[in-house]
């Protein structure tokens, strides 16, 4: 354990080395071009830029992931319900289980929207 510790300190050290010199390397070229300040700020857009498209990639081809119950904490079969506000909640849990920052973006969602009715009433 104290081997895979060592080991994940060192890949991060020098990927964050290897991340420093490619920013200055394209800092100094963008420096022959433009102000110290502009060349500044376009490294760190183009940095910013190449970590989300990174984030992006990684969702994109992640698999969902599902959480295996023990057999006496398996959910019930879902009922027909009679209010959209109950199917609402089931299907939210359902996706909150495959995709959960999809559902927390979701359930903010119907958060405001229900207090904005509230509000309305």
């Amino acid at each position: 354990m104290m081997a895979r510790s060592i080991l994940l300190v060192v890949a991060v050290t020098m990927t964050a080395t290897g991340i420093v010199f490619c920013s200055i390397a394209v800092f100094n070229l963008l420096l022959t071009v433009l102000s110290a300040a502009a060349a500044a700020a376009l490294t760190a857009v183009l940095l910013f830029a190449l970590v989300t498209l990174g984030i992006l990639i990684r969702l994109a081809t992640a698999k969902p992931v599902t959480i295996a119950l023990p057999f006496e904490e398996r959910a019930a079969p879902a009922q027909k319900s009679t209010s959209s506000q109950e199917s609402i909640i089931a299907s939210l849990a359902l996706l909150a289980r495959e995709y959960p920052l999809i559902a927390v973006g979701c359930a903010t969602a119907l958060g405001i929207a229900e207090a904005l009715n509230q509000k309305r009433k």
